[in-house]
C-alpha cells in the first residue's frame, strides 16, 4: 500500500478510476472486519485504539482519497 501511494503521488503510474473504486471498497471492508485486530505485540501499547487494523486502514483510504483528487 506504501508503495502504491508512494508511485502515485510521484505520477509515475496513472490508475483507472475503476481500481481505486475497488481500492476503497476494500478499505472500506478491511476498517469494518479490522477493528478487533491489533498491530502491536507489546502489551503495554495494546490498549490505544489507534493500534488496530482498522486505524491503519481509514489512514490509508484517507492518503487515497488526496492522490485521487
Amino acid at each position: 500500500m506504501c508503495s502504491l501511494a508512494e508511485t502515485l503521488s510521484k505520477h509515475m503510474l496513472v490508475l483507472p478510476d475503476s481500481t481505486f473504486n475497488e481500492l476503497l471498497t476494500f478499505l472500506d471492508a478491511v476498517e469494518v472486519h479490522g477493528r478487533s485486530i491489533k498491530t502491536v505485540i507489546d502489551p503495554l501499547e495494546q490498549d490505544d485504539e489507534r493500534k488496530t487494523v482498522s486505524y491503519e486502514a481509514k489512514v490509508y483510504k484517507r492518503i487515497f482519497l488526496k492522490l485521487r483528487e
